[in-house]
């Protein structure tokens, strides 16, 4: 390969599925778990010597916070360990590293506003913990690098909170909803062109190495957001709308939540002259598939 590429770790998952697919470059190369081990550095090591990358962007994670919480070993080796092995790569082969964290390494201050940059992380499980030592790893080990903080990504064949209420929804006719926690949903879309931009702009000098964050740009509590794809949802098919049971969230998840999981995105946009999206047209968008695909028939049995 003439051009030194960029490489995508995770890309099997659905967020590095869609940074790859819109590249719209020969010179992106997506690398799923088998190809890519982030957690072994020797396997990091050897990939870097043979494909020489330019840039790097690390899709590679552990998600599962409940599970995380019942065992932090994967969490850290992929989300922590991992990181620190691309990290030190990139710094040996002189390349930019882009890497994804979460709203989920702040706790539970600031309540009134989302959060900045600027502000301590304090994470509340496991998994915060584990990508806020990632974060740690690759400012430490890197400068030329970009932490791209980001919450609560929705889009097709994604899981998730809006994913899992719209198949409630159009399953069952209700859904169980956690309230007393507000966030941004992001658009798994929106954040593949993000993190494409901060790449393109900080290879070429146009984007300052630190940490930036990126989701839609208007918070919403959870209820709420499922208030409104129910009442999407009744418009378009013309049913009663679904039921929602309300619940806390210490009666379904293991791991503890931050009631404020909202991000400010004007560091984001002011560097780079992009405006972060609202989420509404994604998720009645992604509504509309599934609506579809629940009214398509059946294939004939052989």
């Amino acid at each position: 390969m003439s051009e030194r590429p960029i490489l995508v770790t995770g890309a099997a998952g659905a967020i590095g599925r869609a940074i790859v697919e819109r590249a719209r470059r020969p010179a992106v190369l997506g690398l799923t778990r088998e190809e890519l081990d982030v957690t072994d550095a020797g396997a990091v090591a050897r990939v870097f010597d043979s494909l020489r990358p330019r840039v790097v962007i690390n899709a590679a994670a552990f998600t599962a916070v409940d599970a995380a919480e019942r065992d932090p070993g994967p969490a850290c080796r992929v989300n922590s360990d991992g990181a620190a092995n691309l990290a030190r790569a990139c710094a040996a082969h002189q390349a930019w590293l882009l890497h994804l964290s979460t709203d989920c390494v702040f706790g539970e201050g600031f309540a009134g506003r989302p959060h900045r940059e600027d502000e301590a992380p304090a994470p509340l499980n496991a998994y915060g913990w584990s990508k806020f030592r990632g974060e740690l790893a690759v400012a430490e080990a890197l400068p030329a690098h970009v932490i791209l903080r980001t919450s609560w990504v929705f889009g097709s064949g994604l899981p998730g909170f809006v994913n899992a209420v719209a198949r409630a929804l159009l399953r069952n006719g209700r859904a169980d909803v956690v309230t007393g926690q507000v966030g941004c949903p992001t658009p798994v879309d929106d954040l593949a062109r993000a993190v494409h931009t901060c790449a393109t702009r900080a290879t070429a000098g146009l984007l300052e190495p630190g940490i930036y964050h990126f989701c839609s740009t208007n918070p919403v509590d959870r209820h709420a957001l499922a208030g409104w794809m129910a009442d999407w949802l009744s418009r378009r098919t013309g049913r009663t709308r679904g039921v929602l049971v309300p619940c806390d969230w210490r009666e379904r998840d293991i791991a503890r939540r931050a009631a404020n999981a909202a991000l400010d995105v004007e560091k984001f946009e002011r560097s780079t002259g992009t405006r972060a999206p609202a989420w509404e047209p994604a998720v009645a968008q992604l509504l509309e598939e599934m609506v579809l695909a629940t009214e398509r028939p059946a294939p004939n049995m052989p």
